[in-house]
């Protein structure tokens, strides 16, 4: 038979454990959330980034297609951001990220061999900026099918490591970097030499092209 210091003893080290316990679980919580709104905060830099890029493609002779891809990314990243957030029940819209980081992927390969004499990623010239959207799309996506938070699931277990706060913090300095580039490199970094004809009219750049 226990004594009652004994009992005392086991009560208030079932307590202590609860208590730690409890605490695990706030921080826990805590870490999940901070996850999901930084994802979320991720993917809404991204879809203005290619809402964007879709606008000013609205002077190019294939503006359809281009914008087309711009704006389907761009509502993807939308349902990311539900998803991040734990509004969206279901994985459709990673399966609809995944089918277009599939697709940016075959259209960048499409392009380079259409282009094989002039293909870079350079943003002095038509064909790189093309192919370096191209490969954002590719890239953005494939990330939003992996590391976006499931709205199914628990993030519990990676949200115990900072360093998976750490890496999304990284990515969303990665989407500023990105957001504050199409703003400054065609302010910037190109002049009126390095546009085509029909590359006029829209967006931060030279207005009009050297003829």
């Amino acid at each position: 038979m226990k004594s009652p210091e004994d009992a005392e003893a086991a009560a208030e080290g079932r307590a202590f454990l609860n208590g730690v316990e409890n605490r695990s679980k706030n921080t826990t919580s805590i870490a999940d959330t901070m996850l999901s709104f930084i994802w979320a905060v991720a993917h809404t830099i991204m879809s203005i980034v290619f809402f964007y890029s879709g606008f000013v493609q609205l002077n190019d002779p294939d503006w359809l297609l281009w914008l087309l891809g711009y704006k389907l990314t761009g509502l993807v990243c939308i349902g990311l951001v539900g998803q991040s957030l734990k509004m969206i029940e279901t994985v459709k819209s990673k399966q609809a990220a995944q089918i277009m980081a599939l697709l940016a992927g075959l259209s960048l390969i499409f392009h380079s061999i259409i282009h094989r004499e002039n293909v870079d990623f350079s943003i002095y010239t038509e064909e790189g900026r093309e192919a370096m959207g191209l490969a954002l799309i590719c890239l953005w996506m494939t990330t939003g099918w992996i590391a976006t938070p499931s709205p199914k699931t628990t993030t519990t277990k990676s949200c115990q490591n900072v360093g998976s706060v750490a890496i999304a913090t990284m990515v969303v300095a990665f989407c500023t970097a990105v957001l504050l580039s199409i703003w400054a490199v065609p302010r910037f970094l190109l002049g009126k030499e390095d546009l085509t004809i029909h590359c006029q009219g829209l967006g931060f750049g030279p207005q009009e092209p050297e003829l």
